[in-house]
């Protein structure tokens, strides 16, 4: 009986860290390799929340937007600039099913192989008031599971720009703790 109380003190320790884990790493937006700015996501699925649509989605009417409430919340910030403005781009895995094939196996799937990652765009526009921060509920619509966010291109106020050499060069993989709410 007591290798089973301490295995579950154990337990509940790790998972009290599990949760308390990433509140810690949203509080320290460092700048990853290659990054002019620091940069976090987080998986976002709040309908209440104020979403940017993507460039791609901005002549759906509000009835098209209504339903896709699933996306990212993405927090920029500059160490010594006041950013303007900042385009994203989201990559991310479509809805579907999906199987890991076992070779040699008369089990592994025949149909068609699921949906390639795909991305939409974004731009992120300061308000009035400069900042050298910036965030943003990007959305996203139906997905399975979001990929990575790269940042493309920031404006400062003071007029200079940065530029992603690629897709790669300033991305983060959002984090997978998902606020949720209660009733």
């Amino acid at each position: 009986m007591r290798p089973v109380l301490i295995a579950l003190t154990l337990l509940a320790s790790t998972a009290g860290f599990a949760q308390t884990a990433p509140a810690k790493v949203q509080a320290q937006i460092a700048p990853p390799i290659g990054c002019p700015v620091g940069i976090t996501a987080r998986h976002q699925g709040s309908p209440a929340a104020i979403w940017t649509t993507s460039l791609e989605d901005q002549n759906k009417s509000a009835a098209e937007l209504k339903p896709l409430h699933s996306g990212v919340h993405v927090d920029l910030n500059a160490q010594h600039k006041e950013i303007k403005q900042a385009e994203l781009d989201v990559f991310f895995l479509p809805p579907g099913t999906r199987a890991l094939p076992v070779t040699g196996s008369q089990f592994a799937p025949t149909s068609a192989p699921p949906p390639a990652e795909t991305h939409k765009n974004f731009s992120l526009v300061a308000g009035k008031a400069a900042s050298p921060k910036l965030d943003g509920d990007l959305l996203l619509g139906p997905v399975a599971s979001v990929t990575h966010i790269s940042l493309m291109h920031v404006t400062y106020t003071d007029g200079t720009e940065w530029t992603a050499h690629s897709s790669t060069s300033c991305s983060v993989k959002p984090s997978l703790f998902m606020p949720v709410e209660t009733k």
